[in-house]
C-alpha cells in the first residue's frame, strides 16, 4: 500500500522536465528522519533545480508505507478527511495477517489501485481463502494431484500480486509445464471439429468474425467517448458485440 504524503510537482526549463522530490533518496542520512523497515523516503534536490536557476519553494516527499491494509475512508464535511489502515504483519505462509492496531492517515485524495480477487469457476477446484485455483507448476492440482491438460496462470494462478515481470515469470513456468506435457496430451482423442462439440453441449462459439466485431465495437465506443478504443468490460456485452447484436453491458 503506497500513502503519499505530499504530491510531486513537476516544472520545466531549459527543455527539461524537472520531478520535484524524486531526485535524492532521503532516510536519515539525508532528512534527519529515521524510518522503518517498511518505509523508503524519497527528499527533494536543490541541486536538480539550481542546474536551470528554479528556486526550491519547499519540501515535498513522497513515502512509501508497507505492511498497511485500508479498511476505511474518513468522512468530514461530506468530503474524504482520511483513510484508516489495519497494520499487518507476515503470516508465514506468503501473505499478511492484521495484528489488531490501526493508523489513520489525513488525506484529501483517494486512488484506488488494488488487484481483484479470483471466483470459483465451475468444475475447477478452488482456494476460497487465497481466492486462488490449486497448483503445481501451471498444472490444476485435484485432490493434490495435477490434472492433465488442465493449466492456470495470471492472478487465478498466484493470486492479485506482482507486476508485468511477475505475469511473464508466471506465464512461461505454465507454458514450460504444458509444452513438458504435449507428448502426453498428443495421444488424447480429440475431435476433428471442436466448433461442433461445442455446438453440440449447447454452446456458442465466437468465431473469428466475432471477434473482428467485438474490435469495431470498442472503436466505436472509444469514439464515442472521444477516445481510442475502450475495452468492453463484461461478458454480455462482449457476446452482443461479437453477435453485432446493440450493447447493453456498462461502459468501461
Amino acid at each position: 500500500m503506497r500513502a503519499w504524503d505530499v504530491g510531486a510537482g513537476a516544472e520545466r526549463c531549459a527543455g527539461v522536465e524537472v520531478l520535484r522530490g524524486w531526485a535524492v533518496r532521503g532516510g536519515p542520512a539525508s532528512s534527519g528522519t529515521a524510518y522503518g523497515p517498511s518505509e523508503v523516503a524519497y527528499g527533494p534536490s536543490e541541486a536538480a533545480f539550481g542546474a536551470c536557476g528554479a528556486a526550491y519553494d519547499g519540501v515535498r516527499r513522497i513515502r512509501l508505507r508497507f505492511f498497511l491494509r485500508p479498511v476505511e475512508l474518513l468522512e468530514r464535511g461530506g468530503r474524504v478527511a482520511g483513510v484508516r489502515f489495519a497494520r499487518t504483519v507476515p503470516d508465514g505462509a506468503g501473505g499478511v495477517r492484521d495484528t489488531g492496531t490501526y493508523e489513520d492517515v489525513e488525506a484529501q485524495l483517494v486512488l484506488r489501485a488494488v488487484g481483484y480477487r479470483g471466483v470459483e469457476l465451475p468444475g475447477l477446484p478452488f482456494d476460497p481463502v487465497r481466492g486462488t485455483v490449486p497448483h503445481a507448476a501451471g498444472r490444476v492440482l485435484r485432490d493434490g494431484v495435477p490434472t492433465l491438460g488442465e493449466y492456470v496462470a495470471g492472478w487465478i494462478k498466484r493470486g492479485p500480486t506482482g507486476v508485468i515481470g511477475s505475469n511473464r515469470s508466471c506465464a512461461r513456468e505454465t507454458v514450460e509445464s504444458l509444452i513438458e506435457d504435449a507428448p502426453l496430451l498428443a495421444r488424447r482423442p480429440a475431435a476433428d471439429d471442436p466448433l461442433a462439440v461445442l455446438r453440440a453441449w449447447g454452446r456458442r462459439p465466437v468465431e473469428w468474425d466475432g471477434w473482428l466485431s467485438i474490435e469495431r465495437a470498442e472503436e466505436a465506443l472509444g469514439r464515442s467517448l472521444g477516445r481510442g478504443p475502450v475495452k468492453i468490460p463484461d461478458w454480455p456485452g462482449l457476446l452482443a458485440a461479437a453477435r453485432g447484436e446493440e450493447r447493453r453491458g456498462p461502459a468501461a
